[in-house]
C-alpha cells in the first residue's frame, strides 16, 4: 500500500491512483504512477501529490503537500535550505528569533512578505517544527491560495507528515493574522 493512501486513510480522505504508465527511452524502460490524496484537516483542504517513479532512469519527483487557503491573500513566501551565503543575508535582512534558535536562521533562507516572515520567527510553534529539517515551502505570487511544501527527502512516517501539517497550519494562522 502506498504512504499516500495510508495518510489518506488515517484522516478519511480521498485517494486517486492512476494506471501505471511506461515507456521506453535510451535508457531503457521508465515508468510512473501519479497518486493523489485529499485530506481536510481542522476544516482546511490539503492534497498530497506523487509520481512513482521506476526503471533505468532515477529521477526524483517529490511528494507535493498543498494547503489550500480559504481565500487569495497578497503574501508571496519562499522558505528553502540556506547556503553559507543565504545566511549571512538572512544575518542582516531579517529579525533574529528571540527563542535564541540561531540555527534556524543558518538552516534556512526566508524570502517574501517581510510581516509573515517575521511573525514566522516568533512563532515558536513553528520554530520547533522546522528546525532539524530539510524542505521547502512555496506561496506563488500567480497563486497565493496555496501553500505548497516539498520535503526533499520524503515522508518517513504519519508522524512526520503530522509535523508538516503543523508547519502549514502554522503558515496559515500567521498568514490569517495579517491584515489584508
Amino acid at each position: 500500500m502506498s504512504f499516500i493512501k495510508e495518510i489518506v486513510d488515517a484522516y478519511d480522505g480521498g485517494y486517486l491512483e492512476e494506471v501505471k504508465k511506461k515507456f521506453y527511452s535510451p535508457g531503457g524502460q521508465f515508468s510512473y504512477q501519479p497518486m493523489k490524496g485529499v485530506i481536510t484537516v481542522d476544516g482546511t483542504k490539503i492534497s498530497i501529490s506523487f509520481n512513482e517513479t521506476q526503471g533505468v532512469l532515477s529521477p526524483v519527483d517529490p511528494v507535493r503537500i498543498i494547503l489550500h487557503l480559504d481565500v487569495k491573500s497578497n503574501i508571496s513566501l519562499n522558505i528553502f535550505p540556506s547556503t553559507y551565503w543565504d545566511s549571512i543575508v538572512n544575518y542582516f535582512a531579517y529579525p533574529k528569533p528571540n527563542n535564541g534558535s540561531k540555527k534556524l536562521n543558518s538552516q534556512f533562507s526566508f524570502r517574501g512578505d517581510k510581516q509573515l516572515i517575521n511573525k514566522l520567527l516568533i512563532d515558536q510553534v513553528f520554530i520547533e517544527n522546522i528546525v532539524d529539517e530539510y524542505f521547502y515551502i512555496t506561496i506563488n505570487k500567480s497563486d497565493t491560495n496555496k501553500v505548497l511544501l516539498t520535503p526533499a527527502h520524503g515522508i518517513q512516517n504519519l508522524d512526520h507528515f503530522k509535523k508538516m501539517m503543523n508547519v502549514l497550519k502554522q503558515i496559515e494562522s500567521q498568514i490569517k493574522a495579517i491584515p489584508n
